[in-house]
């Protein structure tokens, strides 16, 4: 009976291969090429199960379970790719009785066939209404639990709609394109992606937008002067640098700094002066750095007098005119900051690449 193929009775290494030597094996060899061969589901029954089992001294209705659950397994699969038919159903369920299989065996088979059914529909990140009639039929046909069934589809769909969230937010940042895309897959599979994904989403879009589109006006914590715009604030700290001895202790990479490639690079602690950091909020506007303690009057560099931005692992460092650097750490906004202070002063230089 297709799909099966008969087991090599005269092959002992080939047999072994396929069922591991143990009291009874010629038992159930038996009984799997009887069903093999059967040219139709009534050549074979329950009452074959134990004919052989008596002749052989074996109780197959308990032994050899697991080549019974994946001898039905390979029945389910053939069957549920062509649809499961009427005729599939009956054959399936007559099986399962020659087996000896009861509900209890068939439930994890019959959730998985349909875990497997929906992965395929859904390789071509698309849900027909075709094909949801298929799943709707096919769950029904197994006699699944709606909810268990909708937990399935759910979460396949959710893999397929993360694998292509990942593959947006490999450069950190998310474009129009790449949004709508993916609003398109949430739609298309009836899916959203869970919050904290949704709020990552979020984020990198905010970041796509810094990048490459105009800075947004936002309140960022100071008071404004007339015709001044506030492009982004965050709480954070900040502590002079010591250049001159920061471009000591990072001699062995005086190629990189030299390139500006310093992301992956640290400011180390022995570089920064005096004996701790001052804390507040960090303000950028759009004639302005402003850094603010609590209760006290903001510390403002114009724009015009940062002569450099570079991004570190541990912060921004700015360099000032007259030979000051400031090292501004605003923690998991460090790359926001960088962002938005080099289109400030580098307004007609490209953002160098995450990473650089």
């Amino acid at each position: 009976m297709e799909p099966f193929d008969l087991l090599p009775y005269w092959d002992e290494a080939a047999l072994d291969a396929l069922v591991p030597p143990r009291k009874g094996r010629e038992a159930y060899v038996e009984l799997h090429n009887l069903i093999a061969a059967a040219g139709r589901p009534d050549a074979f029954g329950p009452e074959d199960l134990v004919r052989i089992g008596r002749r052989h001294g074996v109780d197959l209705r308990r032994a050899f379970r697991q080549e019974r659950l994946t001898l039905y397994a390979t029945y389910l699969h053939h069957a549920a790719a062509r649809g499961l038919p009427e005729a599939e159903r009956a054959t399936l369920a007559h099986l399962a009785r020659t087996l000896h299989l009861d509900a209890a065996d068939l439930g994890p088979l019959h959730e998985h066939a349909f875990g497997r059914a929906v992965t395929d529909v859904l390789a071509d990140n698309c849900l027909s209404v075709e094909e949801r009639l298929l799943l709707y039929a096919l769950q029904h046909a197994l006699g699944l639990d709606p909810a268990a069934a909708s937990a399935a589809y759910e979460a396949a769909a959710r893999e397929r709609l993360l694998v292509a969230v990942a593959r947006a937010l490999c450069d950190g940042a998310l474009s129009p394109e790449e949004a709508e895309e993916i609003a398109a897959l949430e739609r298309a599979l009836d899916v959203r992606v869970p919050e904290r994904v949704a709020q990552m989403l979020a984020e990198a879009s905010y970041g796509w937008r810094l990048r490459h589109g105009p800075l947004p006006n936002v309140k960022v914590g100071v008071n404004l002067h007339r015709g001044e715009a506030g492009h982004f604030g965050v709480d954070g700290r900040w502590r002079e640098v010591n250049y001159a001895l920061l471009r000591v202790l990072l001699r062995e990479h005086r190629e990189r700094l030299h390139q500006g490639q310093t992301a992956g690079l640290r400011i180390p602690e022995h570089a920064l002066m005096g004996r701790k950091w001052f804390e507040g909020h960090i303000a950028v506007t759009s004639v302005r750095l402003a850094l603010a303690r609590p209760g006290g009057k903001p510390k403002d560099h114009g724009l015009r007098s940062l002569v450099g931005v570079e991004r570190y692992a541990n912060g921004v460092r700015v360099s000032i005119r007259g030979g000051r650097t400031i090292l501004l750490d605003a923690g998991s906004a460090n790359g926001a900051l960088y962002t938005v202070l080099w289109r400030l002063v580098y307004p007609d230089r490209p953002l160098p690449e995450e990473g650089a």
